[in-house]
């Protein structure tokens, strides 16, 4: 993501606008939603960041499926925290991927050297 997202409600799908590798077009920057282009097994990676008493409970979600859950919990002043998770799949064509926030207080971070992303890709 490229700038911070002050106090994400619970449901909101980040949208990750900075695309840096997109074979094939499946992800929709616009949306923030994958959509599996083939039937496989997948791995999906995900980091949220957060800062200055701030937390982040975000989960992957497949259709309308949590398949993994992330706590990102900032206590301190000016305390940055960056947490990571991953979680292979198997989809159909067509499945939807996608990151949303299942709880928060505060910021999102998203900036300089602390960034939220998400990634995946196909193994087989």
């Amino acid at each position: 993501m490229s700038h911070d997202l002050a106090a994400p409600s619970a449901g909101h799908v980040l949208v990750f606008d900075v695309v840096k590798t997109n074979v094939g077009s499946a992800y929709n920057h616009h949306d923030g939603i994958f959509t599996a282009p083939s039937t496989g097994s997948y791995v999906f990676s995900w980091t949220v960041a957060s800062w200055y008493h701030s937390y982040v409970y975000s989960e992957l979600m497949v259709n309308s499926s949590s398949f993994g859950k992330l706590l990102t919990n900032s206590d301190e002043i000016n305390d940055e925290h960056v947490a990571s998770s991953v979680v292979a799949v198997a989809l159909t064509q067509g499945d939807v991927v996608y990151v949303r926030v299942a709880g928060s207080k505060g910021t999102l971070a998203s900036r300089g050297n602390i960034l939220t992303s998400f990634t995946g890709w196909k193994l087989f």
